[in-house]
């Protein structure tokens, strides 16, 4: 039996499967897109974290921090921003503990993730929801929700360490970069290997010292401060002192 359409497919061409053809191209467009951009954005990722260590490193380094390699430690370098702030608050009087609450935060967050797969995964094996099932489930959402709502506050924590880390060094762009941080989460390697040898806007209200209270927090003395020239005085400015009384002479003749 011959074709329902004599030359269709014979003498134009066709296929009765084009569209089949169509779609698989299509797809194959799709996929190759989807690649190239996943590639881009690890490819950007890994830079961003490469840029952003080496700027906490040297910002560190400049400043006489002690323990900068923790800044090539996926997770914990972010805890080196806030521990960048903290030292910048010592030296101007105050003492904080951004650092630690950043790395706490972050830590309790990923333990929080593994617990809610885990149990997912166990209840998935068991194959049964009973009641013991079910409770199991209630304890995972709420270490789950617990891990999300501290992951959240150590990362706003961070971002506020970035502002005041951008401001310490570039304040007229201060806002800016965090607004451009917030938005775009590799911008901040960027910006932080920019100012991995800049110099702070203004000197630091005290000079911090590494005895009495602050003992053992954990920084070196960060080298002191030159005092800025001063300006020549006027000429004629200055009047002579007024000349000392001499002392009364008996054995002068009177």
């Amino acid at each position: 039996m011959g074709p329902a359409f004599p030359g269709f497919g014979d003498s134009y061409g066709f296929s009765p499967y084009g569209g089949d053809e169509a779609f698989g191209y299509l797809a194959m467009l799709f996929g190759g897109i989807y690649i190239i951009f996943v590639l881009g954005g690890l490819l950007l990722s890994i830079t961003s974290y490469i840029l952003r260590s080496i700027g906490l490193y040297s910002i560190g380094e400049k400043r006489g921090m002690s323990g900068n390699g923790l800044a090539w430690i996926p997770f914990v370098g972010l805890y080196r921003a806030s521990s960048i702030l903290d030292d910048i608050n010592a030296r101007n009087g105050s003492r904080t503990r951004y650092g630690a609450l950043t790395l706490s935060g972050f830590c309790i967050g990923i333990v929080a993730v593994i617990i809610y797969i885990a149990g997912f995964i166990s209840i998935a094996l068991t194959g049964s929801f009973d009641r013991g099932a079910g409770a199991s489930l209630v304890v995972v959402i709420i270490c789950f929700m617990l891990g999300v709502f501290v992951s959240m506050a150590a990362s706003v924590i961070y971002y506020i360490s970035l502002y005041e880390i951008f401001k310490h060094y570039r304040q007229k762009s201060a806002v800016l970069w965090t607004v451009l941080s917030v938005m775009l989460s590799f911008m901040p390697g960027f910006f932080l290997f920019a100012l991995r040898n800049a110099e702070p806007s203004a000197p630091d209200q005290s000079e911090y010292y590494s005895h009495g209270n602050n003992a053992g927090y954990g920084y070196r003395r960060p080298q002191e401060w030159p005092e800025p020239p001063r300006a020549p005085e006027p000429q004629g400015w200055r009047q002579d002192p007024p000349p000392e009384p001499q002392p009364w002479d008996d054995s002068a003749p009177r």
